[in-house]
């Protein structure tokens, strides 16, 4: 059991991380995703990632505005977010910023 909730925290720790990176730095992917979700179960579940923090936080209480127009201007504040980081690592010749950094289990932290 204890393994089980191990895995799973890993996984759904993963898929937020994904899906905030879908949202910000990698929005033109995450809005593919978003436009092929409906043909593509990989594009379902990049868009579920992506958008599913924003409706749970738009679910605590004391929230006025409307789902629907709260996660829209939540993902074109994050696009417009990930459009500056983007612009200045091009700015400043240095495109690898926008690459994930894998670290493999075992494998030494380099901070």
């Amino acid at each position: 059991r204890l393994a089980g909730r191990i895995v799973g925290t890993g996984l759904v720790a993963d898929a937020v991380a994904i899906g905030h990176a879908l949202r910000r730095e990698w929005w033109p992917l995450g809005w593919l995703a978003l436009a092929r979700s409906s043909r593509s179960p990989v594009a379902a579940a990049a868009t579920a990632a992506m958008v599913a923090p924003i409706v749970l936080e738009r679910l605590r209480p004391g929230r006025r505005m409307g789902l629907v127009p709260y996660t829209l201007l939540r993902l074109g504040e994050d696009a417009l977010y990930g459009t500056g980081v983007l612009t200045s690592a091009v700015r400043a010749r240095h495109p690898a910023v926008m690459l994930p950094r894998v670290r493999w289990p075992g494998s030494a932290r380099q901070d």
